[in-house]
């Protein structure tokens, strides 16, 4: 069954729009908090009102556009379409650079309409934190993915398990290509008939 999918590049069904609406959500809490955790973590000690005072307030206008750059960014390399029970590396580097050019991207915009950006150590500690929490969904996007699987598709026999590396959507078609495959299923009766 082929998915049909519209003009912007997403899945055309209700469904998968919903998921990745729901995905950028959470990409967007995931954000929102490591930038809190960067200046909490860089301002260790002072009340959060002086940070707030101090650092968020002069930003109001040029956050909500940074992070309007960052969800295009993600959408962009593609980290809203992939089939995340097979996430891999690239899935992996295509957060590191949609974090790397929203941070980018979160830069310009601030010298642009705020006249000042966030100290850099504050970037470099968001930089990383949100590379860790928007990865740490996905790798529990795959998680939950495989384990949805493994109760859902409970199988009838023994079931050798495989190992795919470096593969996204490759793999995807790799293992839908076996499940598909009767071969298998031959193979069994053939052996068992002829060792009775």
């Amino acid at each position: 069954m082929a998915v049909e999918k519209t003009q912007t590049g997403f899945p055309g069904n209700a469904k998968s729009r919903a998921i990745i609406l729901i995905l950028m959500l959470v990409d967007t809490t995931a954000l929102f908090a490591s930038l809190i955790i960067s200046l909490l973590l860089r301002f260790e000690g002072r009340p959060f009102s002086f940070i707030y005072d101090l650092h968020l307030e002069d930003h109001f206008l040029s956050l909500p556009l940074a992070l309007a750059i960052y969800l295009c960014a993600f959408s962009a390399l593609r980290l809203y379409r992939y089939a995340w029970r097979f996430a891999g590396l690239e899935s992996l580097w295509g957060v590191v650079y949609a974090n790397s050019i929203g941070l980018a991207g979160m830069i310009v915009i601030q010298s642009l309409t705020d006249g000042r950006i966030l100290p850099r150590s504050v970037l470099i500690i968001f930089w990383l934190i949100s590379i860790v929490s928007v990865g740490g969904v996905r790798a529990m996007l795959s998680l939950a993915s495989i384990a949805y699987q493994n109760r859902e598709h409970r199988p009838r026999h023994e079931v050798k398990r495989v190992v795919i590396l470096g593969a996204d959507t490759n793999a995807a078609r790799i293992i839908r290509n076996e499940q598909h495959n009767d071969l298998g299923e031959l193979h069994d009766r053939y052996s068992q008939s002829h060792t009775a």
